[in-house]
């Protein structure tokens, strides 16, 4: 995907997901992933979900083990981790399994 095709493709799935989230209580807790470079970006999805007051969480690779941790940050507050992904600096939630 060219750069310019994942712009139009994360401004559809934004709208989208928007239309989902009008439907969310405030304090819904929504996990997203701050994108790679070849990833289309999650950046409007967490603006949105923050606007109508929806918990924002984003995952943490947990060092040795099979195991995802949540935590509820800033966008902004990511920082650069293993495999080059942005993630929370410290887990701050719970752990889940990756599916088989």
């Amino acid at each position: 995907m060219t750069a310019e095709e994942r712009a139009t493709a994360a401004s559809a799935i934004a709208v989208a997901v928007n239309a989902e989230l009008d439907r969310w209580k405030a304090g819904t807790v929504v996990a997203l992933y701050a994108a790679k470079d070849s990833e289309v970006a999650t950046d409007a999805i967490d603006a949105a979900a923050r606007e109508r007051g929806l918990v924002v969480v984003y995952p943490r690779v947990t060092e040795g083990e099979r195991v995802l941790s949540f935590a509820a940050v800033d966008r902004r507050a990511l920082v650069p981790a293993k495999y080059g992904l942005l993630e929370p600096r410290t887990a701050g939630g719970q752990g889940m399994e990756p599916p088989e």
